[in-house]
């Protein structure tokens, strides 16, 4: 029988389709990403854990760190109802003092940390999904694997690494539920956003952001009326829920406002807010930075061309703690890292411009048209609009770019690795050890920095007092009175505790510097 043969790796789907045993490399790149995608996310995965877990105990403990694990020793008691720690209430110290009870070593204390920062890039990629498609989702997660700033928190004994995983899961399961209008789903959505509540308050910016796109999605502003009274009764069921789970945290919530209103000595100001925030979630590259920022944009472009309900969402996410952040930055302490919970929708959204100025470049403008064009689902994706000439090209556009993004990631991750980022108390105290004499008192100025001394300094083996002294110059000079030898160990702390220097001042005229160990001043009084 006679019949017309089809050539071989023709892509029918375009006129002007190229054989791909003319270019092997698109077929084998096609393959990879289409065919392997479960390979290359656990790649990234595993490269992500790497960089996560390598020298994860070498470092000693800074003042935050050394804050979090003297806590997690007290008794489940006293870190559910005792602490005072306004910022971070008490599920990240809970899970930590189940771990110290096993080993307080900087590792371990550090693990619970690393892990959290693991799970994050697989949920960024499940993310991804729900929201554009596969690529994007290999994007996002490809890049928060090589941040330098989730690298930094997640190898830090604090709750910022676990507030990110619960982030990222409390908006999936939300977009679960939403999509769904299953009740489960929307009680799953509830305990979801209520635990990441009792790891840090600011998760009440994400619960407030996902109640604004749920009013802008369903709320018809022309008939003042919900579009669907059915959702809208699950989800009042699951606000219900999250504020009866979460009552005794909004109750402590209110009780220490007062923090964010008193009078700030240290953190970041409201000068240059937006350019250190997003410097930060660069890896504190200019170059990155300009990259990044052009990608955000596209992919708010994009978004909102192809996707406007996940634009809403990803905006609310990424813009209303900004703001709220610049405006608590003028009237409390306010870090880089107290948003770093908004880095994923950062990093989705460039993931989306970066696949979306790929297809663009590599599809004929022909190709776009409306079978293209026509949504599927709830969610937009990428990889279902364009040719599949278009589709094989496209990932000689984002290589190179991810290239890029990766050798510039290269220098700040080297400086991260290799250059000591933390106070070295371990180094500190060894020093003590090796010079103090029976009967000295060790100070620590302001007193609060004595944690991490704490941590590592076992005076009563070395015969030595802790001290704890008020830091005018009349209060230093009657505390060294009849003193054998006093130790001062001073950071920059102290001009945050001590604005109008006099500590300073009295140790410059008094007292005889030693040395300095990573930051950490040492004085001696009397002089040797």
């Amino acid at each position: 029988m006679g019949y017309k043969k089809t050539p071989k790796n023709i892509d029918s789907t375009s006129d002007d389709s190229v054989p791909d045993n003319n270019f092997p490399l698109f077929s084998s790149v096609k393959k990879v990403i289409h065919e392997n995608n479960y390979v290359m996310l656990m790649s990234i995965i595993f490269l992500g854990m790497f960089l996560r877990f390598y020298g994860l105990g070498t470092e000693s403990l800074w003042l935050d760190e050394a804050t979090s694990t003297l806590m997690a020793k007290q008794s489940l008691s006293t870190i559910l109802f005792g602490q005072k720690d306004f910022a971070h209430p008490p599920l990240f110290y809970s899970i930590l003092h189940f771990v110290v009870i096993f080993d307080d070593s900087e590792f371990f204390v550090r693990l619970p940390s690393a892990i959290f920062g693991t799970l994050s890039i697989l949920l960024v990629y499940l993310l991804g999904l729900k929201f554009f498609g596969s690529r994007e989702a290999l994007i996002s997660s490809f890049l928060m694997a090589i941040s330098a700033m989730h690298i930094t928190y997640s190898q830090e004994a604090r709750s910022y690494s676990l507030m990110v995983l619960l982030v990222i899961l409390t908006i999936y399961f939300f977009i679960l539920a939403y999509e769904s209008n299953q009740i489960f789903k929307w009680l799953f959505s509830a305990f979801s956003a209520s635990v990441l509540v009792y790891t840090h308050f600011f998760g009440f910016f994400v619960i407030a952001a996902i109640g604004i796109f749920y009013l802008l999605d369903n709320f018809d502003f022309t008939s003042k009326r919900f579009k669907s009274q059915n959702m809208n009764k699950s989800f009042l069921i699951s606000m219900g829920t999250f504020f009866l789970f979460s009552f005794p945290v909004i109750i402590w919530l209110f009780k220490e406002l007062g923090y964010t209103t008193g009078h700030k000595t240290w953190g970041m100001s409201q000068d240059g807010f937006l350019y250190n925030i997003f410097i930060n979630f660069s890896s504190y590259s200019t170059s990155l930075l300009i990259i990044y920022l052009l990608l955000l944009l596209s992919g708010m472009f994009f978004c909102l061309k192809d996707s406007r309900k996940w634009f809403s969402l990803l905006s609310v996410w990424l813009f209303m703690p900004l703001v709220a952040g610049y405006f608590l930055a003028g009237t409390m302490p306010f870090q880089p890292r107290y948003l770093l919970f908004i880095m994923p929708a950062f990093l989705l959204f460039i993931s989306k411009g970066l696949v979306s100025i790929a297809d663009y470049l590599t599809t004929d403008s022909n190709s776009h048209n409306s079978k293209y064009r026509k949504k599927k689902g709830v969610v937009s994706d990428t990889s279902k609009k364009v040719s599949g000439k278009g589709i094989k090209k496209t990932p000689f556009v984002i290589l190179p770019i991810l290239f890029i993004v990766l050798a510039l990631s290269y220098a700040p991750l080297y400086s991260y690795y290799t250059i000591p980022q933390k106070n070295d108390w371990r180094g500190t105290s060894e020093y003590l050890e090796s010079v103090t004499q029976p009967g000295d008192y060790v100070v620590a100025l302001p007193g609060y920095i004595g944690k991490p001394l704490m941590y590592y300094y076992d005076n009563s083996s070395d015969g030595t007092f802790y001290g704890d002294v008020a830091y005018s110059e009349n209060e230093l000079s009657s505390y060294v009175e009849g003193k054998q030898r006093v130790w001062f160990l001073v950071t920059w702390d102290i001009s945050a505790a001590n604005p109008d220097g006099s500590a300073v001042k009295w140790l410059d005229k008094n007292a005889y510097f030693v040395r300095s160990i990573s930051n950490i001043y040492i004085f001696t009084y009397p002089a040797p």
